[in-house]
């Protein structure tokens, strides 16, 4: 595998650092260069050190069209998810994601590849998906704070695009939607709609997404001047099951007088069991309890009673990233690194002003 070593002008019309311009600053070859650049071995340890250190201190980008130039493409793009594959496919979000990513890639002549992140866990130690040429680029479906693997892919100066916020991630290509925004919007619809004690059904804390609607939730209540109470924020799992579960012990447990009027649950995956748990506990949505979601699941407008929710162009999300993907393999301009998509509150019928206290 090669590089073009032709000096050329970025867009700035700055020139642009050549591997011959490395090779020549470090006295090697060019192919020691890119034996360094692509972690091949035959390199001795003194000259890595030096090369990896020049290319970390003068910004060398390698020209991912002069290297598909050199090597076949695959034609193939994996898709790494936070999730394992069966949540993946349970939660219909992630279906509509999919979709949009598969959409530009089948048009665009390219195949994706599924994997979760502990499949490629197994993998990382050699990362042969990427050595081995076996796939032209990387779709990253959610990133940790100061994600490793976001880590070694900018290392590598491998193509990849993360679809949801980079956070601790500097330079990073992403597409995601306001998540801080449209749980914002849900509980300002709940207040505007006279509700002053909200539950929050969150997601996991370890993820980007979770942090950012509870995010969302916290300064929506804040800018109500409504105290934010840890205590009525349910840490409810990652299954239905265990959702439904966590939901009807919190019920069951808290005095009727500090019973919340309303629940914003993390995306309509879980509303649905936060609404059997109420109906089973005999409180009647939206009479009793208001409940609004997040995604805007198609089938959330065909449940009793239809459920509100905050509308995310989730497959838009997916087509972006491919199609930002694509542009950083085959080296076109990129209009921006950071894309973010809006929301907007979709009302339905779950939605209703608290009832008098009895």
């Amino acid at each position: 595998m090669c590089y073009a070593v032709t000096k050329r002008t970025n867009d700035n019309g700055t020139e642009r650092i050549t591997m011959t311009d490395i090779a020549k600053m470090a006295g090697v070859s060019v192919a020691t260069v890119s034996r360094v650049i692509n972690d091949s071995p035959g390199v001795s340890d003194e000259n890595r050190k030096r090369i990896s250190k020049l290319i970390e201190e003068l910004g060398y980008q390698p020209n991912f069209t002069a290297r598909n130039l050199v090597r076949q493409s695959t034609r193939t793009i994996a898709v790494i998810n936070m999730q394992t594959l069966g949540q993946l496919h349970a939660q219909p979000a992630s279906g509509r994601m999919l979709q949009g990513i598969e959409s530009v890639l089948t048009s665009n002549g390219y195949r994706c590849t599924i994997l979760s992140r502990d499949e490629f866990a197994q993998d990382m130690s050699e990362l042969r998906l990427i050595k081995g040429g076996s796939v032209d680029g990387i779709l990253l479906n959610g990133a940790k704070l100061n994600d490793p693997l976001a880590l070694e892919l900018t290392q590598r100066n491998f193509p990849f695009v993360i679809i949801g916020r980079a956070i601790g991630l500097v330079n990073s290509h992403y597409v995601d939607i306001d998540n801080v925004f449209g749980a914002y919007s849900a509980v300002e619809s709940l207040v505007r709609l006279g509700h002053r004690r909200i539950a929050h059904v969150c997601g996991s804390q370890q993820t980007n997404l979770g942090v950012e609607r509870l995010e969302g939730y916290r300064r929506a209540l804040l800018e109500a001047g409504l105290a934010y109470n840890e205590s009525l924020v349910i840490d409810a799992g990652l299954t239905r099951k265990e959702v439904y579960t966590s939901v009807r012990r919190f019920f069951e447990n808290i005095a009727q007088e500090e019973r919340p009027t309303a629940v914003f649950t993390f995306n309509d995956f879980f509303a649905i069991p936060v609404i059997r748990a109420l109906l089973d506990l005999g409180l009647q949505v939206p009479r009793d309890v208001s409940v609004i979601g997040f995604d805007d699941d198609e089938a959330s407008q065909y449940l009793n009673p239809p459920l509100a929710s905050v509308r995310a162009p989730i497959s838009e999300m997916g087509m972006k990233a491919a199609e930002m993907l694509l542009k950083l393999i085959q080296g076109k301009q990129i209009d921006s690194r950071q894309v973010i998509l809006q929301t907007r509150v979709i009302e339905r019928d779950s939605l209703g002003s608290p009832s008098p206290p009895a």
